[in-house]
């Protein structure tokens, strides 16, 4: 029953995002798709991450379950989103231990991708507090030609869109600019 139930949960997400067609799935849809999935999956008591308990004690699970497997399949398709993850261990660390975010990564950075453009550089990196040693978040850094107003506006709205879903996770994405060029 546990397979059925994870196939299912895995399966949805998967049929989510269409990569062959990524302006076909609104932003609406992706979101009531996780609404869904949060209650199906509290419904049938399958865990959607790490515990909080997991998550303070620093558990992490073992190489080849079902978590690495997800996070292996998420970092895949954010490549084939162009998404560039320069220090692409600290990134599977930090998914380890917040793997509640997995679910929120794509259609995060597939928003990004679709109000910048191909043009921009989006780079997913693990930001770490100088101050607070455990202070450590997944950062989706978006570049652009040219800066205006209108770029920071679509961050603030990207942002918008995901900050409920984000606030049910132990772990957290943030999207910002540091106002490079982009590499490309």
């Amino acid at each position: 029953m546990a397979s059925l139930t994870t196939h299912y949960r895995y399966g949805n997400l998967d049929n989510l995002f269409k990569w062959d067609t990524p302006k076909e799935t609104t932003h609406e849809e992706i979101h009531k798709d996780i609404k869904i999935e949060r209650m199906i999956t509290s419904l049938l008591d399958i865990p959607s991450s790490l515990t909080y308990s997991q998550t303070q004690t620093g558990e992490i699970p073992q190489e080849g379950t079902e978590v690495t497997l997800k996070i292996e399949d998420v970092i895949n398709k954010l490549k084939m989103l162009n998404v560039d993850i320069p220090s692409i261990n600290e990134v599977r660390e930090y998914l380890m231990v917040y793997s509640d975010v997995l679910e929120l990564l794509l259609p995060i950075s597939k928003t990004a991708r679709a109000y910048f453009g191909d043009k921009a550089q989006l780079s997913l990196k693990v930001y770490k507090d100088p101050e607070l040693e455990d202070d450590k978040y997944l950062t989706l850094y978006v570049r652009v030609h040219k800066y205006d107003d209108n770029v920071i506006q679509l961050i603030r709205r990207i942002r918008e869109e995901f900050e409920e879903e984000l606030s049910y996770t132990n772990g957290w994405i943030f999207i910002t600019t540091d106002f490079k060029k982009p590499k490309k």
